[in-house]
C-alpha cells in the first residue's frame, strides 16, 4: 500500500508581522504616607488624585530643580487596594482604640461624556490587627475605565482616611510611552514643578505628585 503524504503549504516567510511600535508597560506601585489633617479627625483630608499625577509616575528632570516630564503619553488602572489601621490614643490611664475608614471615590465626568454616577467604595477597620482593607477598579462604562491621558479639569479618584493616620496604597496601572520626542502635541505629557530635579534623572513621583505628593512611593528614588 503506498504511503500518501499530506502536503502542507509552507509559510511566506518573506511576510513580516504586524507590529505594535509604541511601547508600554504595566506595574503594580505601592504609596505609603500619612494624613496631614489633625490627629483624630475622624474624616481627614480629602487627596484628590488627578490625571498629571497618574502620567507623571515615571517622570525625567526636564528643567534643573525646577520641572519633570512625565514619560507617559496615556495610561489606565487596572486596580486600587489600600489599607488603613486603627490607631490607640491615650489620655491619661486609659487606651482607645480608635477605628479607621478609608473611602475611595469615582468621580462622574461633570460633562456627561462617560459614567452617570459617582461610585464610592469604603471600609473601617475593627482594631490595630484588623485595617480598614478596599479594593477597586474603575466602574464599568465611566471615563476611568478606558485610556486615560493629561485632563486637569478633572480627578481621576479622591481618598480619604482619618488625620494622623497612616494609608498604604497599591496601584496597578499600564502605560503608553509618548511618541513625540518633544512632547505630545495634544498635551498628554503631564510636567510637574518641583525643587530638586537633575535634568535626564529618573523620578518616581508620589500618587498625589500633582498636588502636595502625601503619598510617595515606596522605595523608589522621589522628588517633590
Amino acid at each position: 500500500m503506498q504511503n500518501r503524504r499530506r502536503m502542507v503549504a509552507s509559510p511566506n516567510r518573506s511576510s513580516l508581522p504586524q507590529l505594535q511600535v509604541l511601547p508600554g508597560l504595566r506595574h503594580r506601585f505601592r504609596y505609603a504616607g500619612t494624613n496631614p489633617a489633625a490627629l483624630g479627625t475622624v474624616v481627614g483630608s480629602t487627596i484628590a488624585i488627578a490625571y498629571n499625577s497618574l502620567l507623571a509616575l515615571m517622570s525625567a528632570g526636564s528643567v534643573t530643580n525646577s520641572q519633570v516630564a512625565g514619560l507617559f503619553q496615556s495610561f489606565r488602572i487596572r486596580r486600587v487596594e489600600a489599607w488603613c489601621t486603627s490607631q490607640t490614643l491615650t489620655s491619661g490611664s486609659y487606651s482607645t482604640n480608635v477605628p479607621a475608614t478609608v473611602t475611595l471615590e469615582w468621580p462622574r465626568q461633570n460633562s456627561g461624556a462617560f459614567g452617570t454616577k459617582d461610585v464610592v467604595i469604603t471600609d473601617t477597620s475593627l482594631d490595630v490587627a484588623h485595617p480598614a482593607h478596599i479594593v477597586t477598579q474603575p466602574p464599568k462604562g465611566s471615563f476611568q475605565d478606558v485610556w486615560g491621558t493629561s485632563n486637569s479639569g478633572y480627578n481621576y479618584f479622591t481618598l480619604s482616611w482619618p488625620g494622623g493616620y497612616y494609608l498604604v496604597v497599591d496601584i496597578d496601572i499600564e502605560f503608553q510611552f509618548d511618541d513625540n520626542a518633544t512632547g505630545s502635541a495634544l498635551g498628554q505629557v503631564a510636567t510637574i514643578s518641583v525643587a530638586t530635579a537633575k535634568t535626564g534623572a529618573l523620578y518616581y513621583m508620589a500618587l498625589d505628585c500633582a498636588g502636595s505628593s502625601y503619598l510617595p512611593p515606596v522605595g523608589l528614588p522621589t522628588t517633590k
